[in-house]
């Protein structure tokens, strides 16, 4: 794909992040309703993690009458184009280290970017973000690393341009699917169960009440984790993905081929919980159940979740009975929440999903959890 038809970044001091745009040109205004969605999208992502050292500069479409309105001209071509100055940060890496983009960039996790390329003639993924923002790489790609796992990208080098953080990965084939099936999750489970186990005790309780602790949560965090960990003192860590849902997990032909953004992986973290997250999602995709709903029913409880949730404790050898399930739920919740709260700052401000996923009494997570 030539470069004149990519949306580019600029990458540099000064702009407004209300300008962000992640979009290519199209061919028309049937385009135009997504990409002010998109617009909207990243003007909101860019409020929370956006800072004066990532922004991109919106401009016209090229191949257009430059005397039309700026307005009229967006429109028409259904999408707007960025010329970074030559001399950018981003495009000073693309020549030093020989990185082709395939795709035009989109937001990521956390409101960082990320590029589908070519890297040294091997297709590969560029993800960028302001370093120690919630779009910062670099927990990604140290779980790369670390985990060492088929299905899992390779990585291959990481760097900082101008408090930009910039990584390169092995670029992974496959399809998320918009609802998992059963056959899929039976899949993933098998993925889950051959994480490797934890070194040390479970720290992502812990880590969990850190990051919750500047929220509005109306209860005793550490009351709460101090109780799931005592329902936890005999289960050994595994590693988490902490994100584990049918976004994150690319298929092909029905075959689970792989697993990304690690963003939220925990090296110590509770068994179970990734299982429980992904069958949470897949029904509130559906029908929209928060948080709340899900621990008040013991969602974890009913099947087909129980059932699977056995069956990948039963394939680590570790119990498997109705307390443990308890615990592993509320550890679910409360590390979701953690994780949801860290990506997306700006929802501790927002009382209508607080009072809905995370103000639980802790009176009741404390005595359900022990």
């Amino acid at each position: 794909m030539n470069e004149s038809t990519l949306l580019q970044p600029i990458i540099g001091s000064g702009g407004d992040p209300s300008d962000v745009i992640i979009t290519r040109p199209a061919a028309g205004w049937k385009q135009a309703p997504r990409h002010v969605v998109t617009r909207l999208i990243n003007r909101i992502r860019a409020g929370i993690v956006m800072s004066d050292h990532e922004f991109v500069r919106l401009g016209a479409s090229p191949g257009l009458r430059t005397r039309l309105p700026r307005a009229r001209r967006t429109l028409l071509a259904g999408a707007a184009y960025v010329v970074p100055p030559e001399a950018s940060p981003l495009c000073m890496w693309r020549i030093n280290h020989g990185f082709s983009p395939t795709d035009y960039l989109r937001t990521g996790s956390g409101g960082g970017l990320r590029q589908v390329g070519t890297y040294v003639d091997d297709p590969a993924m560029l993800r960028l973000g302001v370093v120690g923002s919630s779009g910062d790489p670099h927990n990604h790609f140290r779980a790369l690393g670390l985990v060492n796992r088929p299905k899992i990208p390779a990585p291959i080098g990481t760097g900082v341009v101008d408090g930009i953080r910039w990584t390169v990965e092995g670029f992974v084939q496959g399809v998320p699917p918009k609802h998992p099936s059963d056959e899929q999750i039976d899949s993933a489970t098998r993925f889950l169960i051959d994480l490797p186990a934890g070194s040390d005790p479970i720290s992502s309780i812990r880590n969990a009440v850190a990051r919750l602790s500047a929220a509005p949560t109306g209860f005793d965090l550490n009351r709460v984790g101090d109780a799931i960990e005592t329902g936890l003192a005999k289960i050994p860590a595994v590693v988490t993905h902490g994100d584990f849902w049918g976004g994150n997990l690319l298929f092909e032909n029905g075959l689970l081929t792989g697993v990304v953004d690690w963003d939220s992986w925990e090296p110590a973290g509770v068994p179970g919980t990734d299982l429980i997250h992904l069958h949470a999602e897949r029904v509130r995709r559906k029908i929209g159940m928060s948080y709340w709903d899900m621990v008040m029913t013991s969602f974890w409880r009913q099947d087909p979740v129980m059932s699977s949730v056995v069956g990948y404790l039963k394939g680590r050898r570790l119990p498997h009975h109705n307390q443990l399930l308890d615990v592993i739920g509320h550890a679910w919740w409360l590390t979701t929440a953690a994780g949801a709260l860290h990506r997306s700052p700006t929802l501790a401000k927002n009382q209508q999903w607080m009072s809905k996923n995370v103000q639980l009494p802790g009176g009741f997570i404390a005595e359900r959890a022990t």
